[in-house]
């Protein structure tokens, strides 16, 4: 179904349209390709927005958390979106926490979404 008048007036700034739609589309992802829920925000500095984890997971233990990064090309082509996923790899790796993460970016030209697991180094 088309977006109404209402829904368009809504998500009017398009950067923070696709923002937005970046988060949900990638979270769902990793929910149910992982089977891991956002827990909170990501600490400022982390390298990453959120931390994802197993349902019922304690958020005050950090380590058994995963550091989630999100990220998202509205316009893009294949080598742009490589190019964003190797970025997000690269900010996951130089956060100030050494622990996993998952970098996850939305294409929604080519209605994709790419997750990548990083390992702590």
């Amino acid at each position: 179904m088309p977006p109404d008048d209402t829904m368009q007036a809504t998500h009017g700034n398009e950067l923070d349209a696709t923002r937005d739609g970046a988060c949900a589309c990638v979270i769902a992802a990793v929910e149910l390709v992982a089977g891991l829920v956002v827990i909170s925000r990501a600490r400022q500095g982390s390298g990453a927005d959120y931390y994802v984890a197993p349902p019922g997971t304690d958020w005050e233990d950090l380590e058994e958390l995963t550091r989630l990064e999100v990220s998202s090309i509205d316009h893009g082509v294949e080598r742009q979106l490589r190019a964003r996923m190797r970025q997000k790899i690269a900010q996951i790796t130089a956060g100030a926490e050494n622990s996993r993460g998952i970098a996850g970016v939305a294409a929604f030209r080519e209605l994709q979404i790419r997750l990548a697991t990083v390992e702590p180094t």
